[in-house]
């Protein structure tokens, strides 16, 4: 959800209609609720009406993410969408019917997908309904016959029926709900369509819809359903969108040569029926929540784009209507491999029709070096901020919601934020004066929301009064930054500290600012680059006999990506990218 498609012009020019379109009520509610804020902070004026406005708008445009402009027509074309009787699915084959396709909308409730093509009706093309239980392989084996038996050639197959965070369940099989349902019920329905995909020498597509939930996943091949560890059903989720990309991965490569593209996506955050099990449907979740997250026909626009006009891509993961980050556990190849073979057995898959292939080679650090910045367009310094950004947000953990976070750490967190707090709070007068006048309810709010940021982006303050006398801490890379201000603090309590940096002049500075502090403070010359340099560092404390409490590992590289690679492609040939 948080990859820079938005730079390109596309983003900016295309879309508009479509986005207001579906963006009435969220607009209007938001929009509201910036003139209330005004009445309250100070009164409304035209200046104020405006920027609102604007930014009411810049907000939900970029929540609202890619939007597919394609004007692909799908005349003469089959598309099977699994569970396309709500949300998304039926998003999805609305859009698919307006273009002309022969849409086959495959529930395991039959009413409720009857109910959802009546809806359909008069879009454009066919519409017609299937049974399909994806938890049952039986049922799975039924759909794929009865299309087989019609002659039904399919061209577009989107995987995007699942299960999200439910109770510990099992599937007719015997398989935990999520990985049964989401992955291994997909996997057959796939592996069943493929000889009549392939048979028919048309152009193809096989679409899985993943998460971003894949990011937290794990596969243990010998814990597939979780049953040697107490279940959690969200890590039992995200394992399963995982398996998504691998699947698609391992897919992906077994058609090499063929006319069949494959495409795992992220549809974007979605308040839709899959989180039923986690939220019922209420008036906070279906009006509060979500004006923050994407409608179900901007949740289907990157499933359209992967039906319409994306080409497959090394990474096999978009969203927002782009290629997008795929996890690095989905790269791996050979988990891919193993993991189909796994799926194939649980499934009982012929192992004659469909034999496993060779397992693929590694690719070395040249080819690497090639794929991240020949391929990647010139743009690898954006795309690796913007995975940082990601990954940042994805460390946001929600201590805040313990009594402790709002009680202690204040004078820390005072004494430390006098610079921030300052300027927050005059940009934020300078605001009022600008949308209609500073009052002293205004300059109140301001005080109290400038503090409450700041407070949650300062995250947890260590409020411990232990004291380390006696002890020996060592720090690397504590010269500066992090680690320097960790010395500062165990200093304070009596630690002995020992300096562990590559540069003895930056160290002793860094040593003579601290003095005073308490305990004691020395430093040793550490290259963690130049393995020799560690063995000394090493044999320096065993030789002085110091005994160490606390080993620190701080000192560290930052988004050296083109060094890196060029050194790698630089050394021996038997160098390799894993």
């Amino acid at each position: 959800m948080f990859y820079p498609n938005w730079l390109c012009w596309a983003f900016f020019t295309e879309g508009w209609g479509l986005f207001f379109s579906e963006e009435p009520f969220n607009l209007t509610v938001l929009f509201s609720s910036a003139l209330l804020w005004q009445y309250l902070v100070g009164g409304v004026s035209v200046t104020g009406l405006l920027w609102s406005a604007l930014w009411v708008v810049a907000v939900r445009r970029y929540l609202a993410g890619g939007l597919c402009t394609s004007t692909a027509r799908l005349t003469g074309q089959t598309v099977v969408i699994t569970g396309a009787n709500v949300g998304i699915g039926k998003e999805t084959a609305r859009d698919l019917l307006r273009r002309g396709a022969h849409v086959i909308l495959a529930c395991r409730s039959f009413s409720k997908a009857e109910e959802a093509r009546r809806s359909l009706l008069g879009e454009g093309g066919k519409v017609e309904v299937r049974l399909l239980d994806l938890s049952s392989l039986q049922s799975v084996r039924d759909f794929a016959a009865g299309l087989v038996k019609d002659n039904i050639k399919v061209h577009i197959l989107i995987n995007n029926a699942g299960v999200f965070m439910c109770p510990y369940m099992e599937t007719q099989e015997g398989f935990e709900m999520q990985m049964g349902t989401n992955h291994l019920g997909h996997f057959l329905l796939t592996n069943l369509l493929l000889p009549q995909m392939k048979q028919h020498g048309e152009p193809a597509r096989i679409i899985n819809v993943s998460s971003t939930a894949c990011l937290g996943g794990k596969i243990d091949l010998d814990d597939l359903f979780q049953k040697k560890k107490p279940y959690d059903a969200l890590q039992s989720y995200s394992n399963s969108k995982l398996a998504n990309v691998l699947f698609t991965r391992r897919l992906a490569h077994l058609l090499r040569g063929t006319k069949i593209q494959v495409f795992a996506l992220h549809p974007g955050s979605v308040v839709s029926s899959a989180t039923r099990h986690v939220m019922s449907s209420t008036f906070f979740k279906d009006y509060v929540i979500s004006l923050a997250l994407k409608t179900t026909l901007e949740g289907a626009q990157t499933t359209v784009y992967c039906a319409t006009e994306a080409q497959q891509h090394s990474e096999m993961y978009f969203s927002d209507c782009a290629v997008g980050w795929a996890p690095d556990a989905s790269k791996d190849e050979r988990l891919a491999e193993d993991l189909w073979k796994l799926s194939a057995q649980l499934v009982k898959l012929d192992e004659e029709k469909h034999p496993p292939c060779k397992s693929v080679l590694d690719v070395n650090a040249k080819d690497a070096f090639h794929r991240h910045h020949v391929q990647a367009g010139g743009c690898v310094y954006v795309r690796h901020v913007t995975r940082a950004i990601a990954i940042f947000s994805r460390s946001l953990h929600p201590n805040w919601l313990c009594w402790a976070f709002f009680t202690e750490g204040w004078g820390l967190f005072f004494s430390e934020e006098l610079y921030n707090l300052s300027v927050l709070f005059s940009a934020a007068l300078l605001w009022q004066y600008l949308v209609g006048g500073v009052s002293v309810t205004g300059v109140l709010w301001s005080a109290l929301w400038v503090v409450a940021v700041r407070r949650y982006l300062a995250g947890g303050l260590c409020t411990s009064t232990a004291r380390l006398t006696g002890q020996t801490v060592v720090i690397t890379g504590a010269n500066v930054g992090i680690g320097k201000e960790t010395a500062r603090d165990l200093l304070r309590r009596g630690a002995h500290v020992i300096l562990a940096c590559r540069s003895l002049p930056k160290a002793e500075e860094a040593r003579r600012s601290l003095l005073g502090e308490g305990g004691k403070v020395e430093v040793r010359l550490l290259d963690l680059s130049s393995l020799q340099s560690v063995r000394d560092f090493a044999a320096g404390l065993v030789k002085d006999n110091i005994k160490v409490h606390i080993l620190i590992n701080n000192a560290g590289a930052l988004m050296l990506i083109s060094l890196v690679m060029t050194l790698k492609y630089r050394s021996s040939s038997t160098t390799q990218v894993r």
